[in-house]
């Protein structure tokens, strides 16, 4: 039973008072009634002024103008870093909505959920839109691997950690301490695929600590996501444009395309036994 009728029936079983009692009879000054209070007794609903709802425009403005320190990020995340990250994720999110709405991406034609052999066609365009992710995906942690080998390890000049280093162990616990965190520009970042397997890394901080303390990079581990840099190739419709500068610099260096959907549509792998260089396609779905 509702609040509203509890209270109502047990009020409703509470003594009336006695008959033989006379009540009070207390006399109200009539007041004539207001304009609002008139127009409700009437049936009429109260003026009010219309007001038109938010602009998308004005949803996005926070982003615009954020305040994020180029060269040093504060112990504790500010407002502003907040809203970058969110800027950031929102960006990954719109890439994943493309990559699986792009018809014949990779060969994955939606045509295929048109044929006689398929029963339930709804539930056949949401698998070929999470094929075209993962495949996707695939692809872009093959592209950060050959980024951070050829790029980050390069522009620190990291030393790969050897056994004879194990040896001291004073070395490991002053590994974080010993870094010293850079200054990022447009020019230095990744294409947003490989962007986002970087930020991923970075959400296990204990792997990530293990991987820059593997390979030496103990200024990138005190460097973290350049989120000034990040913040100011985003804008605010959430498109990821950086410099040609940044497109020659990760070409060069990795021999991959800028872009994930354009690269290779091979995997190049050396055969463990004969040491032959093999070319596995990333899928044969277009051979089909």
């Amino acid at each position: 039973m509702p609040l509203l009728d509890k209270l109502i029936h047990k009020g409703g079983q509470e003594k009336s008072p006695e008959k033989d009692v006379p009540s009070a009879h207390i006399e109200h000054p009539s007041s004539p009634l207001s304009p609002s209070s008139s127009a409700i007794i009437n049936g009429a609903p109260p003026g009010y002024t219309a007001t038109d709802s938010p602009a998308a425009s004005n949803l996005t403005a926070a982003f615009s103008n954020l305040n994020v320190s180029e060269s040093s990020i504060p112990a504790f995340p500010n407002e502003d870093l907040c809203l970058a990250h969110l800027k950031l994720l929102k960006t990954f999110h719109s890439l994943k909505e493309y990559v699986g709405y792009t018809d014949c991406l990779f060969g994955l034609w939606d045509a295929r959920c048109e044929l006689p052999v398929v029963e339930n066609r709804d539930k056949a365009l949401v698998a070929m839109r999470e094929k075209r992710w993962s495949l996707y995906i695939a692809r872009a942690v093959e592209r950060f691997e050959d980024w951070w080998l050829k790029v980050l390890c390069e522009q620190e000049h990291a030393i790969r950690l050897q056994q004879s280093y194990m040896k001291t162990y004073t070395g490991f616990i002053d590994f974080p301490k010993n870094g010293v965190a850079q200054v990022w520009s447009m020019s230095m970042l990744p294409p947003i695929d490989v962007l986002m397997v970087w930020h991923s890394l970075m959400l296990n901080p204990r792997n990530y600590l293990e991987y820059c303390m593997r390979f030496g990079l103990k200024n990138l581990w005190a460097t973290g996501m350049p989120w000034h840099a990040v913040d100011t190739a985003i804008d605010i419709s959430f498109n990821y444009q950086v410099t040609e500068a940044a497109k020659e610099r990760f070409t060069n260096a990795t021999g991959h395309h800028w872009s994930n959907t354009n690269d290779h549509a091979a995997k190049t792998l050396n055969c463990p036994r004969c040491s032959q260089v093999l070319e596995i396609p990333w899928t044969t779905c277009a051979a089909n």
